[in-house]
């Protein structure tokens, strides 16, 4: 038991320096560094982000270009796009837009005296 103890000290004595380095090189590098851990699960929360902002605007892009290519064949989707997009009328009508999500408006809350 008291070898073991003394081997136990020798041990630490003799490494120990060595394990404190290590540890503070690992807090380091996982922590304060420029490249740490926490950065690198931000970048890599930002990158996925990123990925699925170009799916849905590589998406876009091919919606819109299959209209284009429809509105260089077709009048009546010309016409269509204007009247939704732009509210185009013709002459003899009236348009009423009807907004199905009006946006709240912001409501102040100091005195008006």
């Amino acid at each position: 038991m008291i070898v073991k103890r003394l081997q136990m000290k020798r041990f630490f004595r003799k490494y120990l320096p060595y394990i404190v380095i290590i540890g503070l090189f690992m807090v380091l590098i996982l922590f304060f560094d420029q490249y740490s851990l926490i950065k690198q699960i931000r970048l890599t929360r930002m990158l996925r982000e990123r990925e699925r902002e170009e799916q849905y605007y590589t998406t876009k892009i091919e919606e819109e270009r299959a209209l284009l290519e429809g509105m260089h064949n077709d009048t009546a989707i010309i016409e269509q796009i204007a009247r939704e997009r732009y509210l185009m009328k013709k002459d003899n009508e009236v348009i009423y837009v009807i907004e199905t999500c009006p946006e709240k408006k912001q409501r102040s809350f100091v005195n008006p005296q």
